[in-house]
């Protein structure tokens, strides 16, 4: 496993932000918050260490950012009143702004509309849109240019967050609380009548490498081609009696009962899962157990690839 972080995104340091000049020329911004934005633009392209050079979404969000001349954005989790995400300058407002949009949404909760945003030295717009995801809500705000418009990208923006950002950022307890509920249904009547007879049950669990390079390199209609060979690799080598369950398009659960670990072990020693001439790098754990089990979340911990 490499401990350095590969930077998948190199160019960065080629970028020019002369963009932003251009913003300034229409006078949507004033000089000392167009300082500030530079400043923080300049300062985060410096450090090849930043999320931005091997983060899809963070690598998403500056293209998307520059060309819209976003001052800030950031992404509320109403649930635990926590700020998930932010980026941009005047972050020491967001405070202020998230009590504005929880007082719009109480009194219109339909309503996604642009807001009027005032600084002492500037007048920007605020868009927001609230996002239901799983059991959670979150609220995915911008402050930009007020005579600009960049809905089609903040839209985008939007799909993206959903898409990607949300099951990546989440904990996994968080990502699979739902799964648990409904998961215990289906392997616990599956599992227990063999360890109740002290017959050995696997876990197999397969966690594989991220997927958005390949949706920056080929695009989503590439991704779901990649995705759905994937899973037709896997489940190709599993028995009739072997269970998989898809967690998401990166992870995969396979319940094989009355199997050793090392059986498992034999059958995936060294498997390649090449996929549209790429081979797709993964961990790969075993856990046998013999006792009964009540819930599996309680032993998620040991089943699971961290």
């Amino acid at each position: 496993m490499q401990n350095q972080v590969e930077a998948l995104y190199g160019n960065f340091h080629q970028i020019s932000l002369d963009y932003l000049h251009d913003i300034h020329k229409t006078k949507s911004l004033s000089s000392g918050l167009l300082e500030k934005l530079l400043n923080y633009w300049e300062l985060r392209l410096s450090d090849q260490r930043d999320p931005l050079y091997y983060d899809y979404f963070e690598y998403y969000l500056f293209f998307e950012s520059i060309n819209s001349g976003i001052v800030c954005s950031f992404i509320f989790n109403e649930q635990n009143n926590r700020i998930m995400h932010q980026y941009g300058v005047l972050t020491s407002s967001i405070p202020d702004i998230i009590k504005r949009l929880k007082e719009q949404i109480q009194n219109d909760s339909s309503a996604q509309p642009d807001l009027e945003y005032k600084t002492s030295d500037d007048t920007l717009s605020l868009w927001f849109k609230r996002i239901r995801f799983r059991d959670g809500n979150f609220i995915l705000a911008a402050l930009f240019p007020a005579n600009v418009n960049i809905h089609a990208r903040l839209t985008r923006m939007e799909k993206v967050f959903v898409r990607f950002y949300l099951p990546d950022s989440l904990h996994p307890e968080n990502r699979f609380h739902d799964f648990f509920s409904r998961i215990n249904e289906q392997i616990v009547p599956q599992i227990s009548p063999f360890l109740e007879e002290g017959k050995p049950v696997t876990f197999t669990y397969f966690k594989f490498e991220r997927f958005q390079k390949f949706v920056t390199i080929g695009g989503e209609s590439f991704a779901a081609e990649l995705i759905t060979g994937l899973a037709y690799e896997l489940t190709s080598h599993l028995k009739k009696s072997d269970r998989c369950y898809v967690l998401n398009p990166r992870e995969y659960l396979i319940i094989s009962t009355n199997c050793e670990k090392e059986i498992m072990q034999k059958r995936f020693h060294r498997m390649i899962f090449q996929v549209k001439s790429l081979i797709l790098n993964y961990k790969v754990r075993y856990t046998t157990w013999r006792i009964p089990i009540e819930d599996v979340a309680l032993h998620w911990k040991d089943i699971v690839v961290e």
